[in-house]
């Protein structure tokens, strides 16, 4: 996950994206909760390229499990990048729930 974040915040957006797409892929073949977790990270490289549906449908697909097996590093920072996803959507009701 690390190397993931560290490229989005060096801002080599189009790099992180594309890991990130490989983790997305190899968590769901290998069925690993951890990695099927860490694909909330994903909203970060979104976040900085102001894709704001593209950070919720992210974060939103993967937090569940994030959740599940207490990984809350990433349940930490997925929902602050889910709420400010919402409230650039204009959807402040949602970002508040996403920090609850």
């Amino acid at each position: 996950g690390g190397g993931r974040c560290f490229s989005a915040r060096a801002g080599k957006l189009d790099q992180a994206l594309v890991f990130a797409g490989r983790v997305r892929e190899v968590a769901a073949a290998l069925n690993n909760a951890e990695l099927q977790a860490w694909c909330a990270m994903e909203a970060e490289p979104y976040y900085y390229r102001g894709l704001w549906d593209e950070a919720v449908l992210a974060a939103e697909e993967a937090l569940p499990v994030a959740w599940e097996i207490s990984e809350w590093g990433v349940v930490f920072f997925s929902s602050a990048w889910l709420a400010i996803a919402h409230l650039k959507l204009g959807q402040p009701d949602k970002a508040r729930s996403s920090l609850q």
